[in-house]
């Protein structure tokens, strides 16, 4: 009986972590997808028990190659069209098969002239430029 109700409370708290780890990635846009390559992103709270905390942009990095792919990217933030701020060029390397993503894998990005209000208008837009390394 003991094994029964173990295996059940498992079950439950399992699905109830895959239903939520589903969720948490939705959130996610595509922003690069080429070959084995995609990357997608999306504008959180830095500190999530502060909504007041300054926005992050948080980066899902996914190899589905049988290889592990090295690649450099920018980050380019735009108001009105215009080039606001542009990140310096970063290599990032990721093994295959694999996900990476945000606060806990390092790859997310803070605006540093931005404030959460023009990141949320309509007016603001971003964009990733990725080049593999060979």
């Amino acid at each position: 009986m003991r094994t029964k109700l173990f295996l059940l409370t498992l079950l439950i708290i399992t699905s109830a972590g895959l239903i939520n780890k589903s969720i948490a990635q939705s959130q996610y846009e595509i922003c690069y997808q080429k070959d084995s390559l995609h990357i997608s992103g999306k504008w959180v709270n830095s500190k999530k028990s502060n909504p007041e905390s300054p926005l992050e942009l948080r980066l899902k990095i996914e190899n589905t190659d049988m290889q592990d792919i090295e690649f450099s990217y920018e980050i380019a933030l735009y108001m009105n069209s215009m080039l606001r701020e542009k990140t310096e060029k970063d290599t990032f390397k990721i093994k295959a098969g694999k996900v990476k993503m945000g606060k806990l894998n390092g790859v997310r990005f803070m605006s540093a002239t931005l404030s959460n209000e023009e990141i949320l208008s309509d007016q603001f837009s971003w964009e990733i430029s990725v080049e593999k390394v060979e």
